[in-house]
């Protein structure tokens, strides 16, 4: 493959910048300030795999936005041209998204399952916190949503404590969770808790998601929460 002029400009980058870019064989943490041209050394380095050989299709790269997804994914394209367009590159959430659109059996959705807003989330939390005796009023649903959102960003079973949003949080936290399943839906935090449990309880699953990728690059790394 051809490399085009912008991958040229290779010898543009500081010796820092080129390390980072040409490093193999390990993980590697980039850590720079603000501007410091990050997500740059991502696209190139992104740009020199695949100058090498390695299969776009091979390529994820990971960002918290879709608006820098789409940004990182048109500078691949103005460096190696065509080829970029295969690179997988997506929010974590996009990722979990298309994870589960495979996975779904393994969680207990079916096809074409939906992706609740958060009116319809808080209103599934109402409903639940009515039916179990507490007051919407005196305990505001969109705090226990919050809360349930929290333990499953955590990884961590649900459990009551000496606080009260808490305490409603964890013992509704599987009923909400049974409610989207009847309802054929999950919601923005599923998008990452259901895929790190199918990853990690279907060697199945897991085997062939390993394998689906030979490089990942996350940008703005530090962000990252333990689910993600």
């Amino acid at each position: 493959m051809k490399m085009s002029e912008a991958l040229l400009s290779f010898s543009t980058l500081n010796r820092e910048q080129q390390a980072a870019v040409t490093h193999r064989g390990s993980s590697l943490l980039v850590l720079a300030g603000a501007g410091s041209g990050k997500t740059r050394v991502i696209t190139y380095r992104i740009a020199s795999l695949i100058e090498e050989g390695t299969k776009p299709s091979t390529l994820l790269g990971l960002s918290f936005t879709n608006k820098a997804a789409r940004e990182m994914k048109e500078r691949v394209i103005e460096l190696v041209g065509q080829p970029g367009r295969d690179v997988h590159l997506s929010t974590f959430h996009s990722l979990g998204l298309k994870i589960l659109r495979q996975e779904y059996r393994e969680v207990g959705l079916m096809q074409g399952f939906t992706i609740l807003d958060e009116g319809d989330q808080v209103a599934a939390v109402r409903d639940l916190m009515r039916a179990d005796g507490y007051n919407t009023k005196e305990f505001d649903p969109a705090l226990i949503l919050n809360q349930i959102g929290q333990f499953k960003n955590k990884l961590t079973r649900p459990k009551s404590s000496g606080n009260p949003i808490e305490s409603i949080a964890a013992r509704l936290s599987s009923k909400y969770a049974q409610k989207l399943r009847a309802m054929n839906a999950v919601d923005f935090d599923d998008l990452i808790a259901l895929p790190v449990w199918v990853l990690s309880k279907s060697e199945e699953a897991a085997h062939r998601w390993q394998n689906a990728f030979n490089e990942i690059l996350v940008d703005e790394y530090q962000d990252t929460n333990w689910a993600q």
